[in-house]
Formats: structure tokens, C-alpha cells, sequence
């Protein structure tokens, strides 16, 4: 705009130049079109864009699953607007991303234009959009005003979601029955028995089997289960802040798939992630679509960490309950998803069976108690379309 004006101010100066040397009538005609020219664009400027209004769209591109935004430009006045400059931040809340994107458009009087944003990447995550800046310029771009608004959009730029079958070993006959009890580890639960084994100093007396301690002439005595709230319970790891875009998206997309995969078999099971602001788990009951949509608002937005991940602080079974009080929760099973395997994993499993899929991992190592899979962010629907847990 700076270029401009010097170069119309020389225009002036030339057309007045030429007419102080010449005196004549064309001359004339010159330097009063060079000066009526900006004062005509000054005051058109000057009313334009007061009753404008803008709107922001936003949706996934079919073509490439990319995030697509565009603004809807409504000028509602018959003074039409020369140019209208937008500036549109972009941040995606899981992976970190930032993006200012600017965009115009000519908009006549009493007329509407669409602007598009053009992004440079787009991840999977929820997208927070704001139009902070419109700008204004006259016909000649001479002159400038800005126009604050405070326009926010939010946008979930969901994963990609594959067929996934889930298989449970030989020790979950009725998972799909809802049998609540802990694979692992035993309880005081006398409705239902684990097993029968040899006494041993130290077992409860009321757990003798009186019975068939009779027939057989030994001491038997039964292990009784431990009760779980739910059958299964899917984790989402937070990744840490060096991990990779492609790593981060695998993950979102393989944690999005068990979750349609355990809805297609209608288990009973609940999901989990880490909650950015109180630093505590956040799970959820999911029973439908609906419910993991509305879960995927809020696990897509959790950011990444900066420390290592500590199952022992966030994924101990503590799931913060009203008011403020925790209250113990038990699964039969837990898969987790993430792209490390967190030191005290372990701590997990003595109620649970864990089954861990980590994504771009070298060198895993099997940990005692837990199944671990890894997975290439790059290629990973075909290896994944059937887990074993």
C-alpha cells in the first residue's frame, strides 16, 4: 500500500507539472482526474464495510480428507467493498499446529462472496479457528481500515477409521456376555468361581469346597473372582511433543477403529484418555455412535506432553467421580494405544489383561503380563485388522 501511494502521488505531481508548464486544457483535465480520482476511492471507503458480516464454514474435504474453512462474506450495504482482506488462525489442539491463512475477495453492494482458506497441513485433531483481522481497502488500495471481530469456529478433523475384528483369548469365553469378572486376578466374589485348587495355610476357611474335598480326599478350596465394572477399556495415550504428525494420526486412527470395532460386536466397554487441565483420566461409558462422536470432540483436543507417560499417575483405575471424589474402576481387559511404552505399564495388570499397540516402536520388548504389538504409522490397516487380546 506504501508503494502505492508514492507512485499516485507522483502521478500528481507529474499531471500538476505538466499543467504548470503547458496551461492547457488537457493538462488540465490530467491533474483533475488524478486528484478526483483518490478523493472519489477515499469517500466510498469511508462508508464501505459497515454493514458487512462474516461467517465461518468449515468441513473435511472429501477429495483428500484435509480440513477445508471458508468465510462468508455478507455485505448487507449498496456501498459495495473494493477488497476485504481476512487473517484466520488456525490451531490444531492435539498435535500443535499453527497456521495464519489470509484471503480476499471483491464484494458488491447488497451481495455475498465465499473466501476460502488455504491451509498448508491439515491432521487429525480439533481445529480451533478464529477470524480476528478484516481489513478493508478502497478501489485504488490507497487508504485501509481495520475491522475487529471475534469470530471463533471449532472443527474435529476426524481419523480414518478401518474394519478392525477384535479376538479375546481362551480365558474370556463370555466377554460378549457380559461376564464381569477380572481374567487375572481373584476376588471375594462367591457367585462366581475362578477355580478350584489345592489348600494351602493361609486360605480362607469359608472357601473350602466341602464337597469336593470329600471325593477326592484333599483339602480343596475355591478361588473366588474379583468383579470389574466393565469388560473392556481403551486407552488413547498421550503422545509426547517430539512425535511425529504421521505417528499421531496412526494412533488417533487405530484408537477411533477399536472403538467402532467393539460397538459393531456390542461389547460392554468404556474409553479413556488424559485430561490436559486437572492431569487425571477422563473415561467414558460408550453404548453408540453418538456417545464416541461426542467423546472424539474431547479426546482429538488433548495436547501432547511433555514428560514421560506414567500409567501408575493417570491410568491407575481412578476415575474422578461428582464433586470431586474418585472411585475405583475395574476392567477385565485394557488395550492401550500410544506411540511408547510407559515404564509401569505393569502396575495396570494386576486386575487387568493388557494388551499394548505402539506405533513406530524398534526393539519392543515383551513385558510380563502384557501383549505388546507395534504398528507402522505408515501401513497399518492391514496389520491391525485383527487383534488378538
Amino acid at each position: 500500500m506504501k508503494k502505492r501511494r508514492i507512485a499516485w502521488t507522483g502521478i500528481i505531481l507529474a499531471a500538476a507539472i505538466a499543467y504548470l508548464f503547458s496551461n492547457g486544457t488537457v493538462t488540465l483535465a490530467m491533474l483533475v482526474a488524478a486528484i478526483s480520482f483518490p478523493v472519489a476511492s477515499a469517500v466510498l471507503f469511508s462508508v464501505s464495510g459497515r454493514k458487512l458480516d462474516v461467517n465461518i464454514y468449515a468441513g473435511q474435504d472429501e477429495a483428500n480428507g484435509h480440513l477445508l474453512i471458508r468465510l462468508n462474506c455478507q455485505n448487507n450495504s449498496v456501498i459495495p467493498i473494493a477488497m476485504a482482506e481476512t487473517v484466520t488462525d488456525i490451531k490444531n489442539l492435539r498435535t500443535g499446529e499453527w497456521i495464519q491463512s489470509k484471503g480476499s475477495a471483491y464484494i458488491s453492494g447488497k451481495s455475498e462472496e465465499t473466501v476460502t482458506v488455504n491451509l498448508t497441513a491439515a491432521h487429525i485433531g480439533r481445529h480451533d479457528i478464529c477470524l480476528d483481522e478484516i481489513y478493508i481497502y478502497d478501489a485504488l488500495q490507497l487508504f485501509r481500515k481495520k475491522m475487529n471481530t471475534s469470530l471463533k469456529h471449532s472443527f474435529v478433523l476426524g481419523p480414518r477409521e478401518f474394519e478392525m475384528s477384535l479376538r479375546f483369548g481362551s480365558s474370556s469365553s463370555s466377554i460378549l456376555e457380559s461376564d464381569k469378572y477380572s481374567r487375572i486376578m481373584q476376588g471375594n466374589d462367591p457367585g462366581e468361581v475362578r477355580s478350584i485348587r489345592e489348600y494351602v495355610p493361609g486360605d480362607p476357611v469359608r472357601n473350602i469346597h466341602w464337597k469336593l474335598s470329600e471325593k477326592t480326599d484333599k483339602v480343596l478350596v475355591k478361588e473366588l473372582s474379583l468383579p470389574v465394572t466393565d469388560d473392556l477399556l481403551i486407552i488413547l495415550d498421550s503422545v509426547k511433543e517430539d512425535t511425529g504428525y504421521e505417528s499421531m494420526d496412526a494412533c488417533a486412527s487405530v484408537y477411533a477403529s477399536l472403538i467402532k470395532a467393539a460397538l459393531d460386536e456390542d461389547m460392554s466397554f468404556s474409553i479413556g484418555w488424559m485430561d490436559p487441565d486437572s492431569r487425571r483420566p477422563e473415561v467414558r461409558k460408550i453404548s453408540d455412535k453418538i456417545q464416541a462422536s461426542l467423546a472424539a470432540e474431547e479426546y482429538l483436543a488433548v495436547p501432547a506432553r511433555k514428560d514421560d507417560s506414567k500409567y501408575n499417575d493417570h491410568h491407575s483405575g481412578k476415575v474422578p467421580g461428582k464433586g470431586g471424589s474418585a472411585s475405583s474402576m475395574r476392567y477385565a481387559y485394557i488395550v492401550t494405544v500410544g506411540a511408547v511404552v510407559p515404564s509401569d505399564i505393569s502396575n495396570m495388570a494386576s486386575v487387568s489383561s493388557i494388551t499394548a499397540l505402539i506405533c513406530d516402536a524398534s526393539g519392543l520388548m515383551n513385558i510380563e503380563g502384557i501383549k505388546v504389538t507395534g504398528f507402522d504409522a505408515k501401513d497399518y490397516e492391514q496389520s491391525l485388522a485383527s487383534i488378538a487380546i
